[in-house]
């Protein structure tokens, strides 16, 4: 009898809350009973909530690990795309798994011969789940926009000061104050305006007090510093500011040693900036 384990993975806590993964489960154990194979407890290897973009997953880690140790023979999986969306991400667990003696059954998909062709329809089917992908963020990332356009909606990464309120029924999303922390806020504005006080200066007189920074640690002047320019505190917060610039990953940083591991934020022309009124701290 064949040692057999299965894969499933959703994508978004949306698709986690309607219950995709058990219907692809329900599927799979279907097919695993039906044909008789056998599969071990530890052998069901789910993502939930996990892009299929990067290999970096929870499930797929112990998947391939498994794998390299022989632990199964015969992996079953929904469709490609469950597998990875991307093609190059793909082709590295296809290969991993072809090269540790794991044969691979998509359900959805009809049976490919392992030749050449049977190859070459994978890599399209692959790349087509590609596109499909980049549509799908693409027409979120436009409707998202459009919604904060047209007041339908707020950003939900709030600074310092503000806690995020999704929408219930008739009330949209919204920033709402936190009291302790707007407390805070006022208080660093006035110490820095209404006196010669410097960065470190405010930073020291909250350390003092026993205040506790957004990362619950001691203030310093650069934390100071980017609660004093955020715009928000005067009532108006900004979507669509940055634009991220990856160009120079793997380069040579200018300042300092090593290279470049995270992309550049780079602002945008002003008219691209979308200004959405939240709740004022300071005037």
């Amino acid at each position: 009898m064949r040692r057999t384990a299965l894969y499933a993975r959703v994508s978004s806590r949306r698709q986690e809350k309607e219950a995709t993964i058990e219907s692809q489960l329900a599927q799979l154990e279907s097919y695993i009973e039906q044909n008789g194979y056998e599969i071990a407890p530890e052998h069901r290897f789910i993502d939930q909530a996990v892009s299929g973009q990067y290999l970096a997953r929870p499930g797929l880690d112990r998947m391939r690990d498994e794998a390299q140790a022989g632990g199964f023979e015969l992996l079953v999986c929904l469709h490609p795309d469950r597998l990875a969306r991307q093609l190059g991400v793909q082709q590295v667990v296809l290969t991993e798994l072809r090269q540790a003696g794991v044969e691979v059954i998509f359900l959805n998909q009809p049976a490919l011969v392992d030749d050449p062709q049977g190859q070459l329809l994978l890599n399209i089917q692959g790349a087509f789940a590609e596109y499909e992908r980049v549509v799908i963020s693409d027409r979120m990332r436009r409707g998202r926009l459009y919604r904060l356009r047209h007041g339908q909606t707020v950003p939900p990464q709030t600074p310092y000061g503000y806690h995020f309120q999704s929408a219930t029924g008739a009330q949209l999303s919204q920033w709402q104050v936190v009291p302790a922390e707007a407390t805070i806020v006022k208080q660093m504005f006035a110490c820095y305006t209404q006196a010669p006080n410097s960065l470190a200066d405010v930073a020291r007189q909250l350390n003092e007090q026993g205040a506790a920074s957004p990362q619950g640690k001691r203030w310093n002047g650069n934390g100071v510093r980017r609660i004093l320019r955020q715009p928000a505190y005067k009532g108006t917060a900004y979507y669509n500011r940055h634009q991220t610039d990856s160009s120079d990953l793997g380069q040579p940083r200018r300042q300092g040693q090593g290279r470049l591991r995270f992309p550049r934020y780079n602002l945008r022309p002003v008219e691209d900036w979308i200004e959405i009124a939240v709740p004022a701290l300071v005037d």
